[in-house]
């Protein structure tokens, strides 16, 4: 009973071992994700995506909507007149002035389409206020729709007018923003709204003809209108149907074309902030710090992840406008940019995709779990490794690893420089030695066939010797080479004739730099090679006169 007991012990302490070891992250991706981090916010690259939590575009909109209830049931209208956005902007004015004006056309999204006094009203407000002289004409053009009880047009050109106007201008309604950014800005509306210029179906020539019959149109003229209104009503039900065919065409051109609209992509630096974000300190983490550690570093893990997934989404959307642009492709309608930012996550990281039983991909789920506080445990396997695959992919795009790319890069080029710079050398050396080795040859060849012309004529002077018995052998054999060359004109035609370096072909050259080549080898001056006659004879030779000096010592020891 008691060894059963101490089992059962010993068996709880165990599971109880095994499921504090399940309930914490384990040492060693804590140390690999926070080494990631380190190296990440110590790299300058990361300023261009950490932003702060301080103020974003987003929020800034969200507290406008949540002081103003107006700005809630506003609707994006598109554009249905066409206009110089461009010169408009850029006309400078009193900000006293621009915001009373403003204020005028904004009472007008508040009124209904058939109300169409106090929109009329609104309209003439803001032509006595503003100096911009762009604005007025494009007031007075669509004033030029107006008819009693229907305003439609002219207060869809409004409205239109005053959202186009604030996005480009922040500024003027008390928005801290450099001009740098203030430009930039413009220059996003700018092109925005140029291209739902470009999308609106208008008779130019009739455009022209109606701006130049405005240039005559005053403030009086619109002043009249009031007093005319009560004939217009009594003649309204004649001109409503013409009117409102008019402008009912211009409304379905308008709705056509919004499903159509080419438009730029823009993804946010900055997107809405999360929970985790809030606890943030503005600036981004120093490490080494007290926010950062074993128990905490998985929140600010996805704050990480979700900047770089924000910043890799901007790029990859600004890479494939310039491509279009460079190919002269048109601008990604609507859908075509819903269907983009749908399979952002497939197309940043096509292993981080969508999978089944979700509408968010891995990567995104991942974030928002760890965005929102929760623990890092509950995560499937593949969605921590789509974190560490996130910011490994930002590891690769520091400072700090394209530095050491480039060095490795450089010093290979250098390594394969000096590679070629030794062969080279060492194709040099070998080509001088072959030459070396080719003079010395053919000088060898040269040298061994004199050598044999005059080991021949001593051999025939001797035998001829033999013969006559005109000279001693010992005579013949002081003879210098000069003095066998100049015995007769025979044998120094027979010199002359010798084949010279030049003359010998290549096999025989060849065959001597082998030779030579065999004697550096084994280190001997020369090599001699033998037949196995020649070794035989060579041996009998050496034989006999051994047999000759054993011979020899017999006769003198048997004396």
């Amino acid at each position: 009973t008691l060894s059963s007991s101490e089992g059962m012990e010993g068996q709880e302490e165990t599971q109880q071992v095994m499921q504090h070891a399940q309930s914490q992250i384990p040492v060693y991706l804590s140390e690999c994700h926070i080494a990631l981090l380190r190296l990440l916010v110590k790299d300058p690259s990361s300023d261009l995506w950490w932003w702060s939590v301080l103020e974003t575009p987003e929020m800034v909109e969200q507290e406008d909507e949540y002081m103003n209830p107006v700005y809630k049931k506003r609707k994006a209208f598109p554009a249905v007149l066409k206009v110089d956005i461009e010169a408009l902007l850029s006309v400078e004015e009193d900000p006293a002035l621009t915001r009373q004006w403003y204020q005028s056309l904004e009472d007008v999204r508040t009124r209904k389409p058939d109300n169409s006094g106090p929109i009329k009203s609104a309209v003439k407000s803001a032509i006595s206020v503003t100096t911009n002289q762009h604005l007025k004409a494009y007031l007075k053009k669509a004033m030029r729709t107006w008819r009693p009880k229907s305003a439609g047009f002219v207060k869809r050109a409004v409205v239109w007018l005053t959202e186009t106007f604030r996005e480009a201008c922040p500024h003027l309604w008390g928005r801290s923003i450099s001009s740098d950014e203030l430009e930039a800005q413009k220059k996003l509306v700018i092109a925005a709204a140029t291209l739902e210029m470009n999308a609106i179906a208008e008779d130019i020539g009739a455009d022209v003809e109606d701006m130049d019959s405005l240039e005559g149109d005053s403030d009086e003229d619109l002043d009249s209108d009031d007093d005319e209104e009560s004939d217009n009503e009594d003649t309204f039900a004649e001109d409503q149907p013409i009117a409102a065919s008019s402008t009912g065409k211009l409304l379905v051109s308008a709705k056509e074309s919004k499903e159509l609209l080419p438009v730029t992509t823009f993804v946010p630096k900055k997107p809405v902030p999360s929970v985790v974000d809030l606890l943030l300190p503005p600036a981004k983490p120093v490490l080494p710090t007290d926010i950062v550690h074993a128990l905490t570093w998985p929140p600010v893990i996805g704050a990480t992840c979700s900047r770089i997934f924000q910043w890799y989404k901007r790029r990859r959307n600004e890479v494939d406008d310039s491509i279009r642009e460079f190919r002269e492709l048109r601008p990604m309608s609507i859908a075509e940019r819903r269907r983009r930012e749908s399979i952002a996550a497939s197309r940043i990281m096509s292993e981080c995709g969508e999978h089944i039983g979700s509408t968010s991909s891995h990567i995104e789920s991942a974030i928002g779990h760890l965005c929102g506080g929760r623990d890092y445990l509950d995560l499937t396997s593949v969605q921590r490794l789509c974190l560490l695959r996130i910011l490994v992919e930002a590891v690769y795009d520091t400072h700090h690893v394209q530095l050491s790319i480039e060095d490795n890069f450089k010093a290979r080029t250098n390594a394969v420089k000096s590679l070629e710079a030794e062969e080279r050398k060492a194709k040099k050396a070998a080509k001088e030695e072959a030459s070396t080795l080719d003079a010395a040859a053919r000088e060898r060849l040269s040298n061994e066939a004199r050598d044999a012309f005059f080991d021949k004529k001593r051999q025939d002077l001797i035998d001829d010797m033999k013969e006559t018995g005109e000279y001693s052998v010992d005579f013949i054999e002081q003879f210098t080479d000069d003095d066998i060359i100049d015995l007769d004109d025979e044998t120094k035609a027979e010199y002359e004739a010798l084949p010279t370096p030049e003359s010998f072909s290549k096999a025989e050259i060849n065959a001597v730099v082998k030779m030579i080549q065999d004697e550096s080898a084994l280190g001997v001056d020369r090599l001699s090679v033998l037949t196995l006659a020649e070794i035989e004879r060579r041996d009998e030779k050496y034989l006999k006169s051994l047999q000759d000096e054993i011979d020899e010592c017999g006769e003198m020891n048997s004396r």
